[in-house]
């Protein structure tokens, strides 16, 4: 009996730290989602291309609520002169980019639809919400991730925190409903479900590697380790292996027959733009979205610092899990593949927009150093708080004083004569003196700046 006793006892006290140890990573987990929440609506500034790259998403979820179709032609009043966001297809006006983001915008813009609010008035407010909610359920998936990864609790809670605040997520994806929120939710949801080794979690990656590709089909360039990575962990597993590809085929068939039938294509890839736009200079363009004062990811994220030097290394050196070469690959071919894009400086924005579906990726690879090198050295955790502390700040500008009309005008202290556009002269992309970065801290402090005649944001 007292044996009996003893085995029970031991039992309950195993079962009850097992509770307080789930009840613990639960409160974690919607910690992890609800403080981020709550940052990225403080204030609830919207900062969309409206009218411009984002209009259409922020449209589409009222033609299919109200007018139940995907055709946008009611907000274009003169469908032979389009803005660049819109294009004609088969007498229709459809979105020029994919509809992903349109398409996840419907939960909330369906619950206000049902409580009787505006949604033509109030598409800034509901597209605001959409997207804060995306990059903070992105931060949660990224949590997740990292714990399979790191061998501290407390890191992968920093590091979460280091991705939601001192990256674009904040100043960028939760501000506006672009695609590269809707990216970053299915790349780091798969990212954790390949991770944590469940013959079932690993195939419904599929589906969500998927829908990144719908999204954005450049993604493929970044999700393709991570299939090869599900594939390879399914192997002997024909059923698991089987589910993966059928389900990582249901959002590229969508794909495939929107593009069929608004563009009479299947290779247009559920978008307008085509790939003709992949011609630029690949070292000047790289050079451009790594370091140029206006643009540049070491800029406006200095914290990657050593999260790329960390990649060159597990590319090259041996003992290093093929996984993580697989990765660091694919940051690497992202990166170039941008370099080679003829706007490689993404439009009007904040920053690197356009290698922002790579940040998960770096953030791990930022965390492995921190765990193999920077953590081990007092000097180096002294450089690393100050690279986090500079990345913080800037992206503190991005989501609350962006933007200062850097994209619109330049100002006397420009080396050039007259009024230009950045998307006009490229060129201006490396002024420091009256960039960005500059304007931003002018305006937050309220210094004045003799500036070009037109206000900043103008």
């Amino acid at each position: 009996m007292g044996s009996t006793s003893t085995l029970e006892e031991t039992l309950r006290r195993a079962w009850a730290r097992r509770s307080r140890d789930l009840g613990l990573r639960e409160l974690l987990v919607a910690l992890m989602f609800l403080f981020p929440l709550a940052v990225y609506l403080a204030k609830f500034r919207y900062l969309g291309s409206t009218p411009g790259d984002t209009y259409p998403n922020e449209l589409l979820p009222i033609s299919l609520l109200r007018d139940h179709h995907l055709a946008m032609t009611q907000w274009a009043p003169d469908p032979k002169h389009l803005p660049h966001y819109f294009v004609e297809a088969k007498g229709r006006v459809v979105s020029t980019y994919p509809i992903v983001p349109g398409l996840l915008q419907l939960p909330v813009y369906g619950i206000a639809y049902l409580m009787g609010i505006n949604l033509v008035e109030d598409t800034h407010l509901l597209s605001l919400i959409t997207s804060s909610l995306i990059s903070a359920l992105s931060v949660v998936f990224v949590y997740l991730a990292l714990r399979r990864l790191l061998q501290s609790e407390v890191a992968s809670i920093a590091f979460a925190l280091i991705y939601a605040f001192c990256t674009a997520v904040w100043s960028v994806t939760s501000r506006g409903i672009w695609q590269h929120g809707p990216s970053l939710l299915f790349i780091t949801a798969s990212l954790w479900l390949v991770l944590s080794g469940g013959r079932r979690r690993i195939a419904a990656s599929g589906f969500l590697l998927g829908m990144a590709i719908w999204n954005r089909p450049t993604n493929a360039v970044l999700v393709a380790p991570l299939a090869i990575y599900a594939l390879w962990a399914l192997r002997g597993h024909r059923a698991g292996a089987a589910g993966f590809l059928g389900l990582g085929a249901i959002p590229l068939l969508l794909m495939s027959l929107y593009s069929q039938a608004y563009f009479g294509t299947v290779t247009a890839l559920g978008q307008a733009q085509g790939l003709a736009g992949f011609n630029g200079r690949l070292l000047s363009s790289l050079l451009g979205v790594l370091f140029s004062p206006n643009r540049g990811l070491l800029v406006f994220s200095p914290v990657f610092l050593p999260a790329l030097l960390y990649l060159g290394y597990a590319l090259f050196a041996r003992g290093v899990p093929a996984f993580h070469k697989g990765l660091a690959i694919s940051v690497i071919a992202f990166i170039l593949l941008y370099s080679k894009w003829l706007v490689w400086w993404g439009g009007y924005c904040f920053g690197y927009r356009l290698l922002i579906e790579a940040v998960p990726f770096l953030i791990i690879f930022l965390a492995l150093a921190w765990q193999q090198v920077i953590g081990r050295h007092g000097w180096a955790k002294v450089a690393f708080a100050v690279l986090v502390i500079a990345s913080l700040y800037v992206h503190f500008l991005g989501a609350y004083v962006y933007p200062s009309g850097f994209d619109q005008t330049i100002g006397p202290t420009s080396p050039f004569a007259r009024r230009l556009t950045a998307q006009v002269h490229p060129e201006r992309l490396w002024v420091v003196r009256d960039g960005e970065l500059v304007r931003c801290t002018a305006m937050l402090f309220g210094l004045k700046q003799n500036w070009a005649s037109s206000p900043p944001g103008g």
